[in-house]
């Protein structure tokens, strides 16, 4: 609960800065347009009431606009790093549960060493401190808060249904002028006039039996004209779907009853929705005659009825009837221009601070879990680390490793135990930001295992065959290329390229066209070659077969459903471990790849071990991937040209004295990664390393040899 409230208020804070920025971003750019785009300035201002809503509920969303921003707990460590004093590891998703909760392992006995040379960090996000004594209570002021207002919204709602059973059917002459009202503003859905004596102005009461109340008395007092002037205000707040649009505010507003800014944005809101009707209702009309009508409708009453009946607002009626009675300008005139170009450039200036700037985050106070043991040696709980000796000899040797370059972040479980997962070294050398168990990598061709997992899926589902030619999908394709199988693409047996053959684009006709011009490597099935352009191939298969872009489909199907939270694409920005190449005495980081097709489906695939994991579970849950499915991905199709048995998306290799791994390797230029998994002794293993120096297979060996010698 603490830590619930501690990133609740983290989030509100943000919100409360980002909110304020955007209101009166809102209100320097309304100020740029004439008096009569109404229903422009009611859309700026819609805007930054749906992006202030964002900026609380997505804490992802404030982590883009700065990165070393985030909501994590922060728990006090005895950890000399920047991470554990509580700088900000950018490489790190948002955090909303302490860390403290996650798991109580084995404490050990460990000599800290003294830093080595000066290793330079991200500036320190401020942080401030919550007493767990006032984290529950203030969570529960927040929501008590919510609920009332939004109890409140649903008691009004009830009241204006009630308002509309006890109407009655207007006279005869209002019926009249009802019917003209309707042919000069077709509303594009049915609407009832009623009559009541229980208002004291006329009322849009829409939603799902749409209506327009008029109060007894207003019947008799007003002419013709302005009795018409009134029913076409209302009919106009219903054809612009004002009553659906105001319950949406009305909600946001309650939820955030709290926030200076969204009450300020509904105010705003509200008057605009009354000047944009009121230009929708006079498109034919003498403005200066239903400006009369307003000033005669104000002196009949003197309170509004019901908040939420659209059009029952009076607003501010000087600047409705100022609005009406202005003079038509040009919007973008070189006069006006001129004149808004100082205020446009404030708004900016305030949209760059929203993005730029951000207010402290919140984290409750954790008790101290260090210990001073005899001879000054400390003993600390290893993150990461379960009890067991697997879990403790793996990390001893992996931190040696880091001592002499090894950086990334390594992964082992058995029968659904983690047994360890946890960084090491660094993942942005430049700024010494540490590798920690949740630093998300680009991993590269793990995300061919996605790939194949939807073609099968699709084919499961009748709307492909396996054995179909890609040419089905794709339109012809010359020579010996036409006999390429999606099973060929599948298998690495295509021969549509060469090694690295110049083919990336950023449109996938014309990555077909390329793919069609450029030699072939081999006759189609004849031999194995391992490449990237075949599953991007795929990937413009299963989007030309499901009519989704292709992240949208993985993210549906896959992603949301097996609860991968970190896991997205590399064109999707946010927190990524640098990747270095070159000798161990002289790396240097990867510069960014392009997004295109070529890499897309094949590569690009940015997630954290324990997101790679769950997805290797996922694997296993029929919900998440049909049993069918499972199984095509767990058979052995031919061999490599390097000796294991190839499969769809896996290979299977043999280990000796019995031994079988399944595997799925990944690697770039400065990023090499492997997701191994023992089927007979049940142990999966999640190894990203961000840079290529073969560190993969020594990490590799070591597992292999403490889970099948020493396997406690």
């Amino acid at each position: 609960m603490s830590a619930l409230a501690a990133n609740t208020v983290s989030a509100i804070l943000a919100s409360l800065w980002v909110g304020g920025c955007l209101a009166l971003a809102a209100a320097l750019l309304t100020r740029l347009l004439p008096s009569e785009a109404a229903a422009w300035r009611y859309r700026i201002w819609l805007g930054a009431l749906w992006l202030t809503l964002a900026g609380l509920l997505i804490p992802g969303l404030t982590s883009y606009w700065n990165q070393r921003t985030t909501y994590s707990q922060s728990v006090v460590s005895t950890r000399t790093d920047p991470v554990a004093t509580g700088g900000v590891n950018p490489f790190s998703p948002p955090v909303l549960y302490p860390a403290a909760e996650l798991s109580q392992p084995e404490t050990r006995s460990e000599e800290i060493p003294a830093p080595v040379g000066p290793v330079e960090t991200a500036p320190a996000a401020v942080h401030l401190r919550l007493s767990p004594a006032l984290a529950a209570p203030l969570l529960l002021i927040l929501l008590l808060g919510a609920g009332l207002t939004l109890l409140r919204l649903l008691l009004q709602l009830r009241a204006l249904d009630r308002l509309k059973r006890r109407a009655v059917l207007p006279p005869r002459h209002l019926l009249r002028l009802w019917t003209e009202a309707l042919e000069r503003l077709p509303p594009g859905r049915g609407l009832r006039l009623l009559v009541s004596p229980e208002i004291r102005l006329p009322a849009a009461c829409g939603y799902f039996r749409p209506a327009i109340l008029v109060p007894t008395p207003l019947t008799d007092s007003l002419t013709e004209e302005e009795t018409r002037h009134l029913l076409l205000h209302e009919v106009a707040h219903l054809v612009r779907r004002d009553d659906w649009g105001l319950l949406v505010e009305r909600v946001i507003a309650g939820f955030c009853w709290w926030h200076p800014a969204v009450w300020w944005i509904t105010r705003r809101l509200d008057q605009e929705r009354e000047q944009a009707c009121d230009r929708l209702a006079t498109l034919s009309l003498d403005q200066r005659g239903y400006a009369r009508t307003l000033v005669r409708l104000a002196e009949l009453v003197t309170s509004a009825p019901h908040a939420l009946a659209p059009g029952a607002l009076r607003g501010q009626l000087t600047l409705r009837i100022e609005a009406l009675l202005a003079t038509p300008t040009a919007p973008f005139s070189a006069a006006r221009l001129i004149r808004g170009a100082p205020v446009g450039v404030l708004a900016l200036a305030v949209l760059a601070a929203a993005f730029r700037f951000t207010p402290p985050s919140v984290g409750v106070t954790q008790p101290e879990r260090a210990v001073i043991a005899p001879q000054e040696t400390r003993l600390i709980t290893p993150t990461g680390i379960a009890a067991g000796k697997a879990g403790l000899a793996l990390d001893s040797l992996f931190t040696g490793y880091a001592d002499s370059g090894f950086s990334g972040t390594i992964l082992l479980a058995r029968r659904g135990e983690i047994l360890l997962q946890k960084g090491y070294g660094l993942a942005d050398r430049e700024r010494g930001i540490l590798a920690t168990g949740e630093t998300r990598y680009s991993t590269a061709g793990f995300t061919k295992l996605f790939t194949a997992t939807a073609l099968l899926q699709l084919a499961s589902e009748g709307r492909l065959a396996v054995d179909d030619s890609v040419t089905r999908f794709i339109g012809p394709l010359p020579g010996s290329k036409a006999g390429v199988t999606l099973r060929d693409l599948l298998t690495y047996r295509d021969g549509l390229t060469r090694l690295n053959a110049p083919v990336q684009r950023d449109q996938p006709e014309d990555f077909i066209t390329a793919l069609a011009s450029t030699p072939a490597s081999f006759t189609p099935g004849s031999a194995y070659r391992y490449n990237d352009h075949g599953h991007s191939l795929l990937g413009v298969v299963i989007e030309r077969v499901t009519g989704e872009e292709y992240e949208s489909y993985i993210r549906t199907h896959y992603l949301k459903p097996a609860d991968l939270a970190q896991t997205g694409f590399e064109d999707e920005g946010g927190p990524v471990a640098t990747e270095y190449s070159g000798p161990a005495d002289r790396l240097q980081p990867v510069s960014p790849r392009a997004y295109r097709w070529g890499r897309r489906a094949s590569l690009g695939l940015v997630s954290t071990a324990g997101d790679l994991y769950r997805w290797f579970q996922a694997l296993s849950d029929p919900r998440v991937v049909p049993a069918s499915v499972r199984n095509e991905l767990f058979q052995v199709r031919g061999r490599t040209d390097y000796g294991s048995e190839q499969g769809f998306g896996l290979e299977l290799i043999n280990r000796g004295q019995g031994h079988r791994l399944w595997r799925r390797v990944a690697g770039t230029p400065g990023m090499e990664g492997e997701i191994l998994h023992d089927p007979d002794q049940d142990w999966t293993a999640v190894i990203l390393v961000n840079t290529r120096l073969g560190w993969r297979f020594r990490v590799w060996r070591e597992i292999e040899r403490l889970m099948w010698q020493a396997p406690s």
